[in-house]
């Protein structure tokens, strides 16, 4: 029953991004709408992709463990949030759509910092970032692992 119920899901899902990246003209409009989405969708949208996981369980999780004293963390989000959307925010979106129109933080680095030389060393930067992400990822699930491992051995 579960595992239907799960490739429902998926199915649903990819059937909706099929649709609309069949309806979308190009990339820009697929990703980023066009650039025509209002602020506080972007907003809203990107605060629960970014902080889905942490505030359903990681907090809840250290409260647990910790104690109350860790709702702390709860408002330093808040206000780093806040500061965040207030100062890196607007000039990010700003800067992106004026450095090649770029989509990701990659390409935003690559077509800002990167002068145009006879050398095109976007896709090496773009490369580096990928393999600097991917290789933090792994070492934040292996650390993870292995606190975990720890807790049920000791």
């Amino acid at each position: 029953m579960v595992l239907t119920v799960f490739i429902l899901y998926l199915l649903m899902m990819l059937g909706i991004g099929f649709y609309f990246s069949k309806k979308a003209n190009s990339l820009n409009a697929y990703y980023l709408g066009n650039r025509g989405m209002n602020k506080w969708v972007v907003a809203m949208s990107a605060q629960a992709s970014d902080m889905s996981g942490w505030l359903l369980m990681g907090l809840p999780g250290a409260i647990f463990v910790s104690g109350f004293s860790e709702a702390w963390i709860g408002i330093g989000l808040v206000i780093g949030t806040y500061f965040n959307w207030k100062i890196v925010g607007r000039r990010l979106r700003k800067y992106s759509h004026f450095c090649g129109d770029s989509i990701t933080l990659p390409d935003f680095f690559a077509n800002r910092i990167l002068p145009q030389s006879i050398i095109d060393f976007s896709i090496f930067f773009r490369c580096q970032s990928q393999c600097i992400l991917i290789f933090l990822f792994l070492f934040s699930l292996i650390v993870d692992n292995i606190l975990n491992l720890g807790i049920i051995i000791f």
